[in-house]
C-alpha cells in the first residue's frame, strides 16, 4: 500500500468520525429538548377535544 494511499484512508475515517459525532450530539440535543415536556406530563397528559 502506498503512503498517499494510507493518507487518504485516515483522512476519510477522520471525517467519517466526526461527521458521526455531529450526528450524535444533534441526535442528544433532539432527546433533551423532549425529555422535560415528556417528565412533565407523562402522568397527567393534556387531552385536547
Amino acid at each position: 500500500m502506498k503512503f498517499q494511499q494510507i493518507e487518504t484512508t485516515h483522512i476519510l475515517a477522520y471525517e467519517m468520525i466526526q461527521q458521526f459525532t455531529a450526528i450524535l450530539l444533534q441526535y442528544c440535543k433532539e432527546i433533551d429538548g423532549i425529555y422535560d415536556p415528556f417528565m412533565k406530563y407523562k402522568d397527567n397528559p393534556p387531552i385536547f377535544k
